[in-house]
């Protein structure tokens, strides 16, 4: 796809998405069902 910029290449920054999840479910009672971290975007 054109303009779109591929975010989340190296998987550290996947990891640091997911330890903020996982903080925030643990610490904020965050619930969260279900994600998907994709090249450009998270769902």
């Amino acid at each position: 796809m054109e303009g779109w910029v591929d975010i989340f290449t190296r998987i550290n920054q996947k990891y640091n998405i997911v330890n903020a999840l996982q903080y925030c479910q643990d610490k904020k009672v965050l619930e969260i069902y279900a994600y998907c971290i994709m090249h450009g975007n998270i769902h």
